[in-house]
């Protein structure tokens, strides 16, 4: 997908297959979120990468790691805060419709879509022991149903590992 983003003929494509990929890919944003997101949204503190998801559900959201040189080249030398991420026309009617077209007339050997980068990046966090209770905030979840169809994506564990757990014993440090 990096290979697609960087063989894209201009700048501008290239910037905003960049931002797709770090804000889907990186932190699990739905389309109607990276549509919305402004250039003052995007926090790096430490050298790490935040975004402040504003809308419906809004929350902070940490940028995986390996997705960080990638969205900060999205918005390298950009420094409007109130710049849109994602620059493309909104429709009113659907406004995510703009990262559709986009991803419609600029096809790659696989396919991305922004739900594909959120669930892999959703069963990545499952499959790392995030807590479901932190994983639903940062995905912006409001119930447990929403993580059904990513958790039969999720690699399988081994209850015996977690044994010592279940029946109470100390965990060493």
């Amino acid at each position: 997908m990096h290979s697609w983003a960087a063989s894209l003929t201009t700048d501008l494509k290239r910037q905003n297959a960049q931002a797709l990929l770090g804000l889907a890919g990186g932190a699990g944003l739905r389309a109607n979120e990276i549509i919305d997101l402004r250039l003052g949204d995007i926090d790096v503190i430490d050298g790490r990468l935040f975004v402040n998801v504003p809308g419906v559900n809004p929350r902070r959201v940490p940028v995986r790691h390996p997705w960080n040189r990638t969205l900060l080249r999205s918005v390298a030398c950009r420094t409007d805060p109130n710049e849109y991420v994602f620059r493309a026309y909104r429709f009113e009617e659907y406004r995510p419709r703009a990262i559709q077209t986009f991803l419609t007339d600029h096809p790659g050997r696989v396919r991305a879509t922004v739900s594909r980068l959120r669930a892999t990046w959703i069963v990545a966090q499952i499959d790392l022991g995030l807590p479901l209770p932190v994983l639903m905030a940062l995905a912006g979840f409001s119930t447990t149903g929403s993580l059904d169809k990513h958790l039969v994506h999720a690699r399988s564990l081994d209850v015996a590992n977690y044994v010592g757990l279940v029946i109470g014993e100390e965990v060493s440090a």
